[in-house]
C-alpha cells in the first residue's frame, strides 16, 4: 500500500511539474530562456577572462561550482577559485551545444557543451599565444538556474569531463 500512495504522490508531483510549465506563455519562457544562454556567455567570458568578481555574478549568492576535483560554494570561493589563478594561466572554453530546459517561472536546467584548454602562462606576454598538447578536456556542464533578487543566476553548475588529455 506504502508504494502505492509513493507512486501516487510522484504522479501528482511529475502532473504538477508539467503543468506548472504549460502554464508559461511562450514570452515568458523565450525570455527566461534568453537570460539562462546570456549566463552562459557571461560565464565562458568572465571565466577566460580571469575576472573573479564578473565569474561569481552569474552565479546565485549560494550557488555551486562543481568540479571532479573541487567544490566551490557562494561568492566568496567561486572568486577566490579565479583570482588565485589570475596572471598564472590562460584558459580558452569553446562552447558549442547549450540547451535550456523551463521547468516554470523560477526555475530552469540545462546543459552545455564545453571543450576547455588551459595552460601555464610562464614567460609568455599576454598577447602571444601558448602552445599546447590539447584541450584540458572535452565534456560538459550540467546546470541549474533559478531567479533571485539580482535576476536569473546559476544555481549549480557541475562539469562531467568525457575526455581527457594526459599532459606531456
Amino acid at each position: 500500500m506504502a508504494r502505492i500512495l509513493s507512486l501516487l504522490m510522484l504522479s501528482v508531483l511529475a502532473l504538477g511539474a508539467c503543468y506548472a510549465q504549460a502554464t508559461l506563455d511562450p514570452v515568458t519562457e523565450k525570455a527566461i530562456e534568453e537570460a539562462c544562454l546570456q549566463l552562459i556567455d557571461d560565464y565562458v567570458i568572465a571565466r577566460d577572462r580571469y575576472d573573479p568578481d564578473g565569474y561569481a555574478a552569474v552565479f546565485a549568492d549560494d550557488g555551486e561550482m562543481i568540479l571532479p576535483s573541487a567544490r566551490f560554494k557562494g561568492h566568496d570561493e567561486i572568486a577566490a577559485r579565479i583570482r588565485e589563478a589570475r596572471g598564472k594561466r590562460r584558459s580558452q572554453h569553446l562552447i558549442t551545444t547549450r540547451h535550456v530546459t523551463v521547468l516554470d517561472r523560477n526555475t530552469a536546467t540545462g546543459i552545455v557543451y564545453a571543450m576547455v584548454f588551459e595552460e601555464p602562462v610562464g614567460d609568455v606576454s599576454a598577447d602571444q599565444a601558448l602552445a599546447t598538447d590539447g584541450p584540458l578536456a572535452i565534456g560538459f556542464y550540467i546546470d541549474e538556474y533559478r531567479l533571485t533578487e539580482r535576476g536569473w543566476k546559476i544555481q549549480t553548475r557541475e562539469f562531467r569531463p568525457q575526455f581527457v588529455w594526459e599532459k606531456s
